[in-house]
């Protein structure tokens, strides 16, 4: 209804007056529009008002008019209950369930009647424009769907209301119950995460050969002495198959096998995993020489190696001019040479060896000795002689040996001296 709409009243036939509807019932249809509003919110809000909210609404506001009516004596004329019921209101207000009046109800109870109408049509006439504007604003519920959605209802068609369903609590202490309000508008869409940068796969490592075990550490000793250099070193594991140690003069070894620019030593070399000493004997005296060692396994991959080691090499000790003396028994001599001293590391014996053939006889060559000296300090001894040798030349030497699990070096000698024996 808009400000301007005139309601004629029954007794328009009888003087033909009208009335233009006063400020009241502007407000009445507005507070009205306004609850049909909020009843299509609460609809649209999945809160499942009751089919005939509107309809009970304005039932209440008809109700608390008549209320307000009733009032002042003036206002002989009522609208009857039986306008305000209908088919489609509640069973309660059919039975005769009474509803609070408006806030609009007192204001038009105490207004007075216009004086350019009887009492009678005055009220014939509000209630007539009541029942027009309840009878609008249900027509409006009903056909709520033709007006324009809120702003604030998702006009959504798709939108699917959920039924709420409330669990009685017995042992709940009752307390206010929160009603459900008008939906806040659509969910906001989560922003999807931006495309993950693919991940950098890890270049793998390269695996060992199964066969090649871990390298593990041994030690190396490296003793110099006259005429070679003992090498000891340690047994890294029961498993290693054979060792090797390499020299380098005046360089370093690289922890390699083999490595460029190094000499393998023979004597160092042992195929017996029992085996850990050996010498180097092919060394001139004073050189620098450096010897690292390599333990393998049974398939010949290193499993193992040592520091290296650094030296200073001596050559062999001369031991001067071989004296012999026949001591008149005819069965022996005595032999004397000069001793300057040599470590006892590096003296194991000292042989007197006798060749009847070789002027340079020697104990590492396989020459015959006649006697063994124990004693590194010794500068000479009193020899048998045995009874194959009686009355022959031969030529003779005395040696200082330094022995090891892989061969023997001289550390010291005299020079060749050619006796009778007697």
């Amino acid at each position: 209804m808009r400000p301007d709409d005139v309601l004629r009243g029954p007794g328009e036939d009888m003087d033909g007056t009208t009335m233009p509807i006063d400020a009241d019932l502007q407000a009445l249809d507005a507070e009205l529009d306004t609850a049909g509003i909020q009843a299509r919110q609460m609809l649209y809000g999945r809160s499942q008002p009751t089919r005939y909210f509107s309809v009970d609404l304005r039932s209440r506001l008809v109700g608390g008019y008549a209320a307000g009516m009733a009032a002042p004596a003036a206002l002989d004329v009522m609208v009857p209950a039986g306008q305000m019921r209908g088919s489609r209101l509640r069973p309660e207000l059919e039975a005769g369930e009474s509803w609070a009046p408006t806030p609009l109800a007192p204001r038009i109870a105490r207004r007075p009647p216009p004086a350019t109408m009887p009492r009678a049509r005055w009220a014939t006439f509000a209630a007539a424009a009541l029942t027009l504007a309840v009878a609008v604003g249900a027509l409006g519920a009903g056909l709520g769907w033709l007006r324009p959605v809120p702003p604030s209802e998702s006009s959504s068609p798709s939108t699917s209301l959920a039924p709420v369903v409330i669990l009685p609590d017995e042992s709940a202490v009752p307390g206010p119950v929160a009603s459900a309000g008008p939906s806040e508008g659509p969910a906001a869409t989560a922003k999807p995460d931006p495309t993950p940068r693919p991940t950098r796969t890890p270049k793998p490592t390269d695996k060992p050969d199964p066969t090649q075990p871990p390298v593990l550490s041994m030690s190396l000793a490296a003793k110099p002495c006259p005429g070679g250099v003992v090498l000891d070193w340690s047994k890294p594991s029961p498993a290693v198959g054979h060792y090797h140690v390499l020299r380098s003069l005046g360089g370093e070894v690289p922890a390699t096998y083999p490595a460029p620019g190094t000499t393998e030593i023979d004597s160092a070399t042992s195929w017996n995993a029992g085996v850990t000493d050996g010498f180097d004997a092919d060394v001139a005296g004073g050189q620098s020489a450096t010897y690292r060692a390599f333990a393998f396994d049974a398939d010949d991959h290193v499993m193992a190696f040592s520091p290296m080691k650094t030296v200073s090499t001596a050559a062999a000790l001369s031991l001067g001019t071989l004296g012999s003396t026949d001591n008149g028994d005819g069965a022996s001599i005595t032999v004397a040479w000069s001793n300057p001293g040599v470590p006892e590391a590096c003296f194991s014996y000292g042989k007197l060896v006798v060749s009847t053939e070789d002027p340079n006889p020697s104990y590492l060559e396989g020459s015959r000795h006649i006697a063994v000296i124990g004693d590194p300090s010794a500068t000479g001894a009193w020899v048998e002689v045995p009874a194959d040798l009686h009355g022959q030349h031969v030529w003779m030497r005395y040696q200082m040996i330094r022995s090891t699990s892989l061969g023997k070096f001289v550390v010291g000698s005299t020079d060749v001296a050619y006796v009778l024996l007697p």
